[in-house]
């Protein structure tokens, strides 16, 4: 990360709260799905059981912590065409931010 040229960098950690790497980083997004989105997916993507699903998010940190750690935070509830405007908005917004720290 220290070594990034880039007008910002993204540093992609499932477990980035419960390991402190939060401490690596100015600013957190977290991309956040309600639980049942959560399931749905992941029993799609993984074939697993949704008993399965729900013991390895029982064993993260609550959802309400992590949505509480955040700086930024966007719901994927949606389509993926959803999902690209809420990222664009969010790179917009990063490269804005980091133009003021850099003028």
């Amino acid at each position: 990360l220290s070594n990034s040229n880039a007008a910002y960098s993204i540093l992609v950690s499932p477990l980035l709260f419960e390991t402190d790497q939060s401490s690596l980083v100015n600013r957190t997004l977290l991309i956040d799905a309600p639980v049942g989105t959560q399931l749905a997916r992941a029993s799609q993507r993984d074939s697993s059981s949704l008993d399965q699903i729900q013991k390895i998010i029982d064993s993260q940190l609550p959802r309400d912590v992590k949505l509480s750690k955040a700086d930024d935070i966007i719901i994927n509830d949606g389509s993926m065409i959803e999902l690209e405007d809420k990222i664009r908005d969010k790179h917009l917004f990063y490269l804005e931010q980091a133009h003021e720290q850099n003028p």
